[in-house]
C-alpha cells in the first residue's frame, strides 16, 4: 500500500490533504480537469484525484521491475518538498508525471 496527498502544482499542500506516516508521495490533486456527468469538464480537488498519477506511475515502472526498485524509482523521482528527506505531509516528495 502506498499513501499518497495532495498538492498544487507549487508543491502547496491540498487544505483537505492527507498527513501522517503514511504518506510515501504527494502530487497534483489540486484544480484537476475532470469529466462532468452531465458533458464537459470540470475541476475538481482532493486526495482521490493525485492517488491515481502516483498509480500509474508505479505501474509503469513495474512494467520493467520488482516491487521495490520500481518504488525506489518513484523516490529518486520525487521532487522533496517541506523538510529534507520524507516527511509526514509530502513523504518522500511531490510525483509530476
Amino acid at each position: 500500500m502506498i499513501g499518497v496527498t495532495a498538492a498544487d502544482s507549487s508543491g502547496k499542500l491540498y487544505r483537505w490533504a492527507n498527513r501522517g506516516e503514511q504518506v510515501m508521495f504527494a502530487s497534483n490533486g489540486v484544480t484537476v480537469p475532470v469529466a462532468h456527468p452531465d458533458a464537459g469538464m470540470v475541476a475538481d480537488s482532493g486526495t482521490s484525484l493525485a492517488s491515481p498519477v502516483v498509480a500509474a506511475a508505479l505501474a509503469c515502472q513495474r512494467n520493467e521491475l520488482s516491487e521495490d526498485k520500481a518504488i525506489g524509482a518513484l523516490i529518486n523521482a520525487a521532487k522533496d518538498l517541506g523538510r529534507p528527506g520524507r516527511d509526514t505531509e509530502f513523504g518522500h516528495g511531490f510525483l509530476d508525471f
